[in-house]
């Protein structure tokens, strides 16, 4: 059997604890220079502690400072990324906060500007791919609503009427998502991004101004491959979600962090701010390399962790037929991906919670099954079955399990609504919720 790193680590700790120790009762003459032997058992127990800490940090935990304020220079890094992320792709650029929205946006842009990271590499080169298709998958799945008489013309936003002439119709229905995620009207969407000007893109503007952008400011200094890794590196706390190439480069920066900081062009503190332990790096690498299949392409360009944020994002903007119909493509297309077929029943869950339930008890018990998971969205198909009793002995379960991976799941409150909110939280504290909830 061969050792873990960690296992390595502690190994090493005891072996130099005891050398420290017979050496030290011998004046240190055992070690060159005087004392040699305590300062290596002093930096393999620092390098545990590092990687300990790493392995424990969370991107979720980090707070945002201020929710009456706009971003700030003060702010961490993680914490600029989160408000770009969610005012960027999780809410509707026509919602009532519209002017919040663009506001706290361009100041969590600016904020990073400030730091070597130009708006237009997060805005164009990171997140362009992932605007393109948010956009395609919204406005078809419109356009698809009021030829189907789900809803009005009227009741559609304007934003997204104004991109229906681009939709093509001479093609069916069923078929027309796929189709448009790798149509003219993606391409249409991809040149306006390209070279709209930036609020207008924000915006989601069609008629934007054209503007010209040099190519030094669609990158950081390293290029494109390192602005993917600054971002990777404070929005995805898994390293699991980062593109190879960020793993490539994080190894460069844990080898010489001062060198690679320079040539990214970013300070060597900012990159500190979020640890990532080498061990981490070659655990993600290995499993890359076993596993190819994480970063193969779903349909439409997307892999699958970007099936899934577009999931996520879709939902959290009250979108959940249009979420719903992306996860029935990517389960359609990918019918062996077990996430997908879990994002499948889940989205199920508030219309149809027999057949969500049916899809989520096939799942028990197959390989890399989230089991905890599973048995908090079955509870939820019993909750909207008016099954409580028979829900809360499942939760009981869940609340007194350790865990502290976080997960996408309704709110507690908001389980028996028609359209349920979604939230991230960890399983013992959503499962705690819900049972004071039917504990009333």
């Amino acid at each position: 059997m061969n050792p873990q790193p960690l296992e390595l680590d502690e190994f090493a700790i005891h072996a130099f604890a005891y050398f420290a120790s017979e050496c030290g009762e011998t004046g240190h003459t055992m070690c060159e220079p005087h004392g040699a032997c305590e300062m290596a058992l002093d930096n393999a127990i620092e390098r545990s502690k590092f990687d300990t800490a790493a392995r424990q940090f969370d991107l979720a935990h980090v707070g945002i400072p201020s929710f009456s304020e706009p971003p700030a220079h003060t702010w961490p890094t993680a914490a600029l990324f989160r408000i770009v992320t969610q005012t960027l792709l999780d809410e509707p650029a026509w919602s009532k906060s519209a002017h919040r929205r663009v506001v706290w946006l361009t100041s969590a842009l600016a904020r990073l500007g400030e730091r070597g990271i130009p708006a237009d590499a997060i805005v164009r080169t990171h997140f362009g791919s992932r605007i393109r298709r948010q956009m395609v998958i919204e406005i078809v799945g419109a356009y698809i609503a009021v030829k189907r008489g789900r809803a009005g013309v009227r009741q559609i936003p304007r934003t997204l009427q104004e991109w229906f002439p681009l939709v093509p119709e001479d093609v069916d229905l069923d078929e027309l998502l796929a189709r448009c995620l790798a149509g003219p009207i993606s391409d249409a969407i991809g040149d306006w991004i390209e070279n709209g000007a930036i609020a207008h893109v924000i915006a989601w503007k069609r008629n934007a101004e054209r503007v010209e952008v040099d190519p030094e400011d669609r990158v950081v200094r390293g290029g494109v491959d390192a602005t993917r890794w600054l971002v990777d590196r404070f929005t995805r706390t898994a390293l699991d979600d980062w593109a190879r190439s960020s793993l490539d480069w994080e190894l460069a920066y844990l080898s010489e962090p001062e060198a690679t900081a320079g040539a990214v062009g970013v300070a060597a503190t900012l990159i500190r701010e979020r640890p990532v332990s080498e061990a981490m790096v070659v655990r993600a690498i290995a499993r890359r390399t076993r596993e190819p299949s994480l970063s193969d392409e779903v349909f439409g360009g997307m892999r699958p962790v970007e099936v899934l944020d577009n999931v996520i994002a879709l939902t959290l903007r009250d979108e959940r037929s249009a979420a719903l119909e992306l996860a029935r493509k990517a389960v359609e297309f990918s019918p062996s991906r077990l996430e997908f077929e879990q994002a499948l029943a889940f989205l199920l869950t508030p219309e149809n919670p027999a057949e969500a339930e049916r899809r989520l008890l096939s799942m028990r018990g197959r390989r890399g099954a989230a089991e905890g998971l599973l048995t908090a969205c079955l509870a939820i198909c019993k909750i909207r079955r008016g099954l409580d009793k028979d829900a809360a002995a499942e939760l009981r379960r869940l609340s007194d399990e350790p865990g502290e991976h976080r997960f996408w799941l309704w709110t507690a409150d908001s389980l028996a609504e028609p359209e349920p909110v979604l939230q991230e939280t960890s399983l013992p504290e959503w499962a705690a919720s819900v049972i004071a909830l039917l504990e009333r």
